[in-house]
């Protein structure tokens, strides 16, 4: 809202001829007050094809009258629009006032965004020189630059910069072109199939004209409503289904190793027999820190222990789905139901045979173990298999053709998929609970859709209403299905790129490879759109407002404290939206992709601080607490020393002993041990660990300190393995 108020007061003014005329077929009204004008810009029309002016007449006493003169729909619109004040100069009224335009005079205002209109108005003023009221009064920043081109050699460096900046003057950016007429098309133009293909939008187009679906998109959304909530019924409430687990569920905690208490005895109720439902995926399920299993560091696999004996048997801790891969029981895509047969406890088995089988591959574990077990196919159908493919082809299809063919309005497009990439994740792609805990889901809704809403002002809106306007509904359905869909299903496809928790720990080589490749590609994105926008005046606009960013992002990463710069991917893709925002295809792909992948982040994890300590971090791996220090005193005994009074006076109270992954004693004040202790089978190896316990919780374990049966003796790691 702007005021014709300034360095001369407040004036009555009078009404003036405008004409206002937008190549999009959009209209902008103006209205008039008692003292000033006053204006507001509104959207009046939608014409596609068509032209529309807002002429405004200039009265004496009455408000401003509007027509609205819709031309010939083949009159070819504009590159962009034109903001003209119509009369020429300036047009003299009854009393002799003018009507002089913001702009200093000027008789057109050029090329202009839709914001801008705001910006451009008239005032007539009741007497007096309008000069003193219309020169523009010069902005603190221009005269900052003026007094910083007095430096000598500034000058040569700001034109250097306004080079590399472009265009002060932000433009409107063009509606997309058919593919015909993009540079691609004129290259491909005399292949057949192209120019065949080049025509389906104009197909769509008119097939949603002639069957009027753009007047049935609402009862199609029922429809579609409707069929996905039968599915997800389907998926987690089948009439006599089994129980569903996660990828990681085991029949006992496979960590920490002192969980099931000492012998197991704690873990020994969940051995009993039952039927289980393992969801699709879990062979891509793998651990996220090291894993001792006996004398070997496992790390980026699934748990999986045995399974290579003539039964089939698995260490108890062993993930009972991928166990179910490994044995070719079912699924890997689809899932399916497993028959879980524990063997008697503690009797349990030994000599674990590894095995590669279906893909994955498991430890061998030589020593006697209490608990493991067998398993089986329990049946297939309906009631097993893991909905989330079948689930996803169905809203795939309908996502396009509810695109393509009822042309949905823009508002209803973006509306629609921010819920359905919402509910896809909690309830399909990467659900936290099977079954879904309403609760969560629909106390997630609210902060969604208000984020949705900030996306849809800042790159969503203008975005689609180009398409719309250049009447594009196949390209809209293809290049935002195709980066909606990819950023959905990221959990599944990016499922084997080796980064995890950017910013805490080190990368591996080939997760070095992965993130130069990802920075690759973002870039090339980047730098695309940074070409537009310096092409249409829209840079500076931009960097602007994400410098700041920068020295923000320095701040945090400099805390410390055991506090570490999380940069999650729902934050990257917050900031990749608003530079996503121009009408191309592009931009069309990108932010589909970034607000897809920000539900992803959110309706998986949450809204996770961009400052996380290193406890949330670690997870489930060493902190680097204090380790008791092991020496063999004989061939089958170790000692380590006594807590004195300073590991007292820090909380230490006691040790937990852990031979062969299990724990043998527990709050243990000894500082001996020996293999005699607990009549060990010495015809094979043994794996001792040890740790501190404080506040009744164990501390990190030490790597395990390996006996070989070969040569009766200890093997005792050293710090630098």
């Amino acid at each position: 809202m702007y005021r014709s108020d300034g360095p001369c007061g407040p004036k009555r003014a009078k009404t003036a001829h405008v004409t206002i005329i937008y190549s999009n077929g959009c209209a902008v009204a103006t209205q008039s007050k008692p003292h000033g004008v006053t204006l507001h810009s509104r959207l009046l029309d939608i014409c596609t094809a068509k032209r529309a002016a807002v002429s405004l007449t200039p009265t004496r006493s009455s408000p401003l009258s509007l027509s609205l003169p819709t031309h010939s729909p083949k009159r070819h619109m504009p590159d962009s629009p034109d903001v003209k004040f119509a009369g020429l100069s300036t047009p003299k009224l009854d009393g002799g006032n003018s009507v002089t335009p913001a702009s200093a005079g000027s008789s057109s205002l050029g090329r202009m965004d839709m914001d801008d209109v705001e910006a451009a108005y008239v005032t007539v003023m009741d007497g007096g020189s309008s000069d003193d009221c219309t020169r523009p009064r010069t902005p603190l920043l221009g005269r900052a630059k003026r007094s910083a081109k007095s430096v000598p050699g500034v000058t040569p460096v700001l034109r250097i910069v306004n080079t590399i900046l472009g265009p002060s003057q932000r433009a409107v950016p063009p509606p997309p072109l058919p593919l015909d007429k993009t540079y691609l098309g004129r290259m491909l133009r005399r292949v057949p199939f192209f120019s065949r293909l080049a025509r389906l939008d104009s197909a769509c187009s008119h097939m949603s004209r002639r069957l009027g679906l753009r007047r049935l998109w609402f009862p199609y959304l029922l429809l579609w409503i409707m069929g996905f909530i039968l599915l997800i019924r389907a998926a987690y409430y089948p009439p006599g289904g089994a129980e569903m687990v996660d990828c990681t569920s085991t029949f006992w905690p496979d960590y920490p190793p002192d969980t099931c208490g000492q012998d197991g005895n704690l873990c020994s109720g969940s051995l009993v027999e039952q039927v289980v439902r393992c969801p699709g995926g879990c062979k891509d399920t793998t651990l996220g820190n090291l894993r001792w299993i006996g004398g070997e560091v496992v790390n980026g696999v699934p748990v999986l222990i045995g399974g290579g004996d003539d039964n089939g048997t698995y260490r108890a801790d062993s993930w009972v789905c991928a166990a179910g891969i490994h044995a070719g029981a079912i699924s890997p895509t689809f899932g399916g139901c497993l028959r879980l047969q524990p063997l008697a406890f503690p009797l349990g088995f030994s000599n674990f045979v590894g095995t590669k089988e279906h893909g994955l591959e498991s430890e061998s574990f030589s020593p006697h173990f209490p608990a493991a077990f067998t398993l089986s196919h329990a049946g297939s159908g309906a009631s097993c298999i893991d909905y989330h493919w079948p689930i996803t082809a169905y809203n795939v299809i309908l996502l396009f053709v509810f695109t393509a063919l009822f042309a949905p309005p823009p508002g209803v497009l973006a509306t629609t998929i921010l819920l359905l990439g919402y509910l896809q994740i909690k309830l399909v792609s990467d659900p936290p609970y099977r079954p879904p805990d309403w609760s969560d889901v629909l106390q997630g809704v609210p902060p969604v859709l208000f984020a949705g809403y900030w996306a849809w002002n800042v790159c969503l809106r203008r975005t689609l209403q180009g398409f719309a306007v250049a009447a594009l509904p196949l390209a809209t359905a293809v290049w935002q299905g195709f980066g909606f869909w990819v950023g959905t299903e990221s959990s599944t496809l990016f499922a084997k790129v080796p980064i995890s928790r950017l910013g805490y720990g080190k990368l591996g080589a080939d997760g070095i490879v992965a993130l130069i490749i990802i920075i690759i590609v973002v870039a090339v994105a980047v730098g695309i759109q940074a070409f537009e926008f310096r092409r249409l005046g829209y840079f500076r606009y931009y960097i602007v407002r994400y410098l700041p960013l920068v020295p923000i992002l320095i701040i945090l990463a400099c805390i410390g404290h055991s506090y570490y710069l999380r940069l999650h991917h729902y934050l990257l893709a917050l900031a990749g939206l608003p530079v996503m925002s121009l009408p191309n295809r592009v931009s069309l792909f990108g932010q589909s992709f970034f607000l897809a992948f920000f539900l992803d982040g959110v309706g998986r994890w949450g809204w996770a601080s961009i400052l996380q300590s290193e406890a949330e971090l670690i997870g489930d791996a060493a902190v680097g607490s204090a380790l008791p220090a092991l020496t063999a005193i004989s061939s089958l005994a170790l000692s380590w020393p006594a807590l004195n009074s300073t590991y007292l006076d820090a909380g230490l109270t006691s040790f937990a002993l852990v031979l062969d992954d299990l724990v043998v004693e527990a709050n243990s004040t000894r500082t001996n041990f020996s293999l005699a202790d607990v009549s060990a089978d010495l015809a094979t190896d043994h794996y001792f660990r040890i740790a501190y316990i404080a506040n009744g919780s164990s501390m990190d374990f030490s790597d395990p300190a390996t006996w070989y049966s070969s040569n009766q003796s200890w093997v005792i790691p050293t710090e630098d393995e």
